[in-house]
């Protein structure tokens, strides 16, 4: 399963508290994107050892609800001013372009 979340992680790590609007910000986006990543390690460790469907889709939907929480606070950091748009909008096309691929994963392991 190839998802760009460690590319978002890497980035996240790279910026400076400033640049994400402050550390608590920083500190929860971050928290975002390493819960779904583990939950797509998880996932592609459970479709590994043959693991039920349904374990691999209830991670991959997991990983979904974490990255619209990251996209959600991504908004709230822009609509109060934290965030500039160039910087938000490089992060929702990131967190995007992950939500399509887990729902392309979620789909393709649902059709098995």
């Amino acid at each position: 399963m190839d998802c760009n979340l460690g590319t978002i992680g890497e980035e996240l790590n790279s910026s400076t508290d400033e640049e994400l609007g402050g550390r608590r910000t920083k500190r929860a986006l971050t928290k975002r994107i390493a819960k779904a990543d583990t939950a797509m390690a998880d996932a592609e460790q459970f479709l590994a050892e043959g693991k039920p469907e349904k374990k691999v889709v209830a991670k991959l939907s997991l990983a979904g609800r974490q990255l619209r929480a990251f996209e959600k606070k991504v908004r709230r950091g822009l609509d109060q001013g934290k965030l500039p748009q160039e910087a938000a909008d490089f992060w929702l096309g990131l967190s995007q372009d992950a939500s399509a691929q887990i729902t392309l994963l979620r789909s393709n392991v649902s059709a098995q």
